[in-house]
């Protein structure tokens, strides 16, 4: 099994005790989802969302990109697929990436420390994923994954 791989595989085990842990802060009541809906899918379509921007910063959605995205998530999308939610969803997504996400992360920080590290550690894996899947490092995604990475410093 390669590196990628074995990271994709850490990923899903994580992903899901930090889905875990989002059902129980909503349960100790420390989530208000009248507010921001349900915990583990509000973080869920962040990560998705800054999957996605990833994928496409360097211009182009490989087979291999697309993969990660299916395994991670349980996706089952084509390249075209991924390119066309991109495009369809992209004001969005782009605005999760500048500020919510890291809003979110502020906002998980003051709920559940322990939690919030667990998620900062997820995304970065998903860039890590992301950016090395195709084989070439391109400046526009390793600057993103950058900025994700200095979250909370």
């Amino acid at each position: 099994m390669d590196r990628l791989q074995q990271l994709s595989e850490s990923f899903q085990l994580k992903f899901q005790k930090f889905l875990n842990g989002c059902d129980a802060q909503e349960e100790l009541a420390r989530w208000n989802t009248d507010a921001w809906g349900d915990m583990d899918a509000y973080y869920a379509a962040d990560m998705t969302s800054i999957v996605l921007r990833l994928t496409v910063a360097d211009g182009r959605v490989t087979p291999e990109e697309v993969r990660y995205i299916d395994e991670m998530f349980g996706f089952r999308y084509t390249q075209q697929e991924v390119w066309d939610i991109y495009r369809d969803c992209q004001a969005g997504i782009d605005t999760v990436f500048a500020t919510e996400a890291e809003n979110g992360y502020s906002r998980i920080m003051t709920i559940n420390e322990k939690l919030g590290a667990a998620y900062k550690e997820l995304v970065c894996l998903i860039c890590t994923i992301i950016i090395e899947s195709d084989g070439i490092l391109e400046s526009r995604e390793v600057a993103l994954a950058e900025q994700v990475r200095s979250w909370g410093m």
